[in-house]
């Protein structure tokens, strides 16, 4: 799902203008002669709110509206308008529609009834054009929807569709409220298939659905249409359940031990020490856990997983740990450490030799 943060990429660009050869034609039209217009040409109105301070505004007027492809898409379906919200007729339509955060684009019909609401925009063409095509279908639009849950009518497959708008129309306290009873609405069947994974993977390691679906997740991976989504969410659940032990003194205590044997488990359930991502932090845990340095030093091997230097003091930690328990595991920390600093870029070679020298006789 997008973020809207990744709008203030636009502070960078400066304004240039409503329109560019090929791209958005943006007329200089009312509001009332916008809705005429749209009428006699059979299209609807798409309307850009902007204000001139707005950072992702000016991005969207400069590096998307400008594009051929968006104009080639927008200017056979809308009659598009742009208004400043802070000055001439932008003012009242700020209050009509209620609009407070900017960029904020409006699809509306001939009949001045709004059809859907996008709330920021995004660097990339491709995805604005989906949002808006979002807009064009009353499946997933979102004040069609509005009426239908309205009705008391709405179906499971539309409630997930009417999250999606709602959280592209920047209505959280609304998607909020539709998650919490859509999710108790679904079966356990329901959990696994891949129109409810955003909810799914709300739950963080522990939680009852969590255990749910690591206990099906070939079902659940089977259902996906991209697969490497689940394996994502596994990554992070189990990233974030890992770290706060080895970021205290939680695994030096029998207690935290414990728990870390439990995640270890989990991740062998689904299969973490072949998934790219999370193959390291397993290795981590599970050569803590079963008192093997070298699956934890192996760790070190992982580019990616070494990019973040907590992870390298968190393997460093753990293996100066481990060597000060017994004068085997520290013998076994200098033969299998000389093995692989060979193996190491320059900056971990280097903490890897100092921990050595530490323990070497």
């Amino acid at each position: 799902m997008r973020s809207i943060v990744c709008c203030l990429i636009f502070t960078l660009f400066t304004f240039v203008g409503f329109s560019q050869e090929g791209g958005v034609v943006f007329e200089e039209l009312t509001y009332k002669e916008a809705l005429e217009k749209a009428k006699k040409e059979n299209k609807l109105v798409f309307l850009d709110g902007y204000t001139q301070w707005c950072g992702p505004c000016k991005g969207m007027a400069r590096a998307i509206f400008p594009l051929k492809k968006v104009g080639d898409f927008f200017n056979p379906r809308f009659v598009c308008v742009k208004y400043d919200m802070e000055a001439g007729e932008g003012i009242e339509l700020a209050k009509k529609f209620n609009i407070k955060s900017y960029p904020t684009f409006l699809i509306i019909r001939p009949d001045g009834t709004v059809q859907h609401r996008i709330n920021g925009g995004t660097p990339k063409a491709e995805d604005f054009i989906a949002w808006v095509e979002m807009g064009l279908n009353e499946e997933t639009a979102l004040y069609p929807l509005s009426q239908v849950y309205a009705s008391g009518k709405m179906t499971k497959k539309q409630m997930a569709n009417y999250h999606v708008a709602l959280v592209y129309g920047g209505f959280k306290e609304k998607d909020a409220e539709i998650k919490k009873e859509l999710a108790g609405k679904l079966t356990d069947k329901e959990w696994l298939q891949n129109d409810f994974f955003f909810l799914l993977k709300e739950n963080g390691y522990g939680t009852e659905r969590f255990n749910f679906a690591v206990k099906n997740i070939s079902t659940l991976r089977k259902n996906m249409e991209n697969p490497e989504e689940v394996d994502s969410w596994l990554f992070y659940v189990y990233q974030g359940a890992i770290r706060p032990y080895f970021s205290s003194e939680k695994f030096k205590t029998p207690e935290g031990i414990s728990d870390l044997k439990e995640i270890g488990k989990s991740m062998k359930s689904v299969k973490a020490d072949q998934l790219e991502l999370s193959k390291s932090h397993y290795a981590l845990v599970n050569g803590y856990v079963n008192k093997n340095v070298e699956s934890v030093m192996s760790a070190l091997k992982d580019k990616k997983f070494c990019m973040n230097g907590d992870n390298v003091r968190v393997v460093m930690k753990v293996l100066e740990y481990m060597a000060d328990q017994s004068q085997e595991q520290a013998q076994k920390l200098v033969a299998a450490g000389e093995k692989m600093v060979p193996e190491l870029d320059v900056r971990l070679k280097k903490n890897l030799n100092d921990l050595i020298a530490k323990y070497k006789q």
